[in-house]
């Protein structure tokens, strides 16, 4: 199609665990193969602490490792 399209509200439900941080790595890298040229975790709080379930993350969390790791992945 060659048009921009927008995904909203992309994130993983569950405890700021490892391994919701590989999840949403691998989303974002699915996400950058397929053509995405930014992908924007929504709900990054500053209070949240490390072991908070649901959608938020904070300072500790280690999604945010997962997100310098992807750093220059995208167009």
């Amino acid at each position: 199609l060659f048009r921009s399209f927008y995904v909203g509200e992309a994130g993983i439900d569950g405890c700021d665990t490892p391994e919701r941080a590989r999840l949403l790595t691998e989303a974002m890298r699915r996400a950058f193969v397929d053509g995405a040229a930014g992908y924007i975790l929504w709900a990054y709080d500053d209070a949240t602490p490390l072991d908070r379930c649901g959608f938020d993350f904070g300072p500790r969390s280690p999604i945010l490792v997962a997100i310098a790791r992807m750093q220059g992945l995208s167009p």
